[in-house]
Formats: C-alpha cells, sequence, structure tokens
C-alpha cells in the first residue's frame, strides 16, 4: 500500500508542480485555448481541475469558484486512496502487539498455577511471547504511522497547488471579464 501510494503521489505531485510552471504564465495571458491543449496531453488532477476551470470561464465567478472546487473534491479519491487502510493497519498493529503480549502473560500465569514458581524455564515462554509481539507490533505500526504522516504532507501539497491553480484561473477570469 504504502508504495503504490509513493508512487502515485510523487507522479501526481512532480506533474503538478512541472504543469504549473508551464501553464502560469499561459492563464496569465489568458490563452485560454494553449492551456486546455497543454492540460489535455496530461492526466494529472491539476490538468483535469485547470481544464474544468477553463471551460466554465464565461460563467459567474460564483459557479466558476464552485467548478474549481468540485474539480478538486473529485480529485480527492484519487490523492486520498488506500490512506485510511493504512490509518487502520497502524493503529491496530500495536493492538495485536498487545493481545499477543495478554495471552503471553495469560500463558505464563496458567504454567505457575499448574508447576508453582519454582523453575524459571517455565515461565519465560510466556513472557517471550509476551515480548515479541509487542515488538513485532509496534515494528510494523511505527513504520507506517511515519508513511502516512509523509503521504498525507504530500497530499496536503498537491492539493494546495490544484487550489492555488483554481484561484489563478478565477482571478484571470475576473480581469478579463
Amino acid at each position: 500500500l504504502i508504495g503504490e501510494r509513493i508512487i502515485v503521489l510523487v507522479k501526481e505531485g512532480s506533474d503538478a508542480e512541472r504543469l504549473s510552471a508551464e501553464i502560469n504564465p499561459i492563464l496569465k495571458n489568458r490563452d485560454w485555448d494553449k492551456a486546455l491543449e497543454k492540460c489535455g496531453k496530461r492526466k494529472s488532477s491539476l490538468a483535469r481541475v485547470v481544464a474544468e476551470g477553463i471551460r466554465h470561464r464565461s460563467e459567474r465567478v460564483e459557479v466558476l469558484e464552485s467548478v474549481m472546487q468540485e474539480a478538486i473534491q473529485a480529485s480527492l479519491p484519487r490523492l486520498e486512496r488506500n490512506m485510511s487502510a493504512l490509518q487502520i493497519l497502524g493503529m491496530v498493529s500495536p493492538l495485536i502487539g498487545l493481545l499477543g503480549t495478554v495471552t503471553g502473560m495469560i500463558s505464563t500465569f496458567q504454567m505457575i498455577t499448574l508447576y508453582g514458581t519454582g523453575d524459571p524455564k517455565i515461565m519465560s515462554g510466556g513472557i517471550s511471547e509476551a515480548l515479541v509481539t509487542t515488538e513485532y507490533g509496534l515494528i510494523v505500526a511505527i513504520p507506517i504511522i511515519l508513511m502516512h504522516g509523509y503521504l498525507n504532507s504530500r497530499i496536503d501539497r498537491i492539493v494546495g497547488i490544484l487550489e492555488e491553480r483554481a484561484i489563478t484561473i478565477v482571478n484571470s477570469v475576473k480581469k478579463s471579464g
């Protein structure tokens, strides 16, 4: 899940930055056909948002802003795909480790009940199980939580670029209108 998200978001982010740099002067000059042509060659979220704004440039500003916001919202599912699954895995992994800890301790106490506390080897198996499961739960959870935060920041950066371009289009239309 993490690998897929990294690939998609890095590609989306670099394409958004590249297209943004290319299309900025075109939008400032209000060369709508050239801007649509540039957007038509790409499949990124930014290309779809900009193209949608250009197609509705003759609408009232309020309608144009609404259309642009809808286009941004329509891009979010693609950007946020599998993020909730990562979040759930990051939250559940330590709990599974804790469950193993509890079962290991129960096993230890059952051994103590049956055989007493005279032989440390009997208790060590259950305690070892408890510690190992906690360790593995944390080994899984920590990288997932860190990557979830990193990926969310990339999504926020991409959405920020989409919103900036939407504002640029609205402002360009206002000037020409």
